[in-house]
């Protein structure tokens, strides 16, 4: 029996193998890299923030990070809602970390409020809170909102009243 063909297959699985733990390490240092980029083009007021982030996504351990500076710079910088709301909740939905999981709730609501949804923010400020119940600053927002959805509906009940 010729083992040969054994011998080779045996060597390239080994290669093989042995590439995998180098093209994840490189994969990480570069989804490292661009969310460092990213943070530095962020404070600098640069518009390509959110780009680099999303390249940062690319990293399954990053992802939640990245996602959540991408939106934090379409928000501040290019003022673009949905797009922030999108990446602050799939920053909420991939994190194991509470702190973070709250910020991007509490952002997530900040989003829904700049489009005047002040259901959809209550119900995002109240998970920022699920979270991390010492959330100041969504604790705040909470309130905010509450009370411009009273206004709101006392509002409209004068205008029905009215009619």
């Amino acid at each position: 029996m010729n083992r040969m063909p054994h011998t080779y297959l045996f060597a390239l699985c080994v290669a093989l193998a042995a590439t995998v733990p180098c093209a994840q390490a490189q994969t990480d240092f570069e989804a490292k890299k661009f969310i460092i980029d990213g943070i530095e083009a962020y404070r600098s007021g640069e518009m390509n923030a959110d780009s680099l982030f999303a390249l940062g996504e690319t990293h399954s351990e990053l992802q939640p990070l990245a996602a959540y500076n991408r939106g934090r710079s379409i928000m501040e910088q290019e003022g673009e809602p949905l797009e922030a709301r999108k990446a602050f909740q799939r920053a909420a939905q991939e994190t194991s970390d509470p702190s973070l999981e709250a910020d991007a709730w509490h952002n997530t609501g900040n989003s829904l409020l700049m489009e005047d949804d002040l259901d959809g923010a209550i119900e995002a400020y109240k998970s920022a809170l699920r979270a991390n119940p010492r959330h100041d600053a969504a604790r705040y927002n909470l309130s905010y909102a509450m009370r411009m959805k009273n206004e709101q509906d006392q509002e409209q009940d004068q205008e029905q009243d009215q009619e």
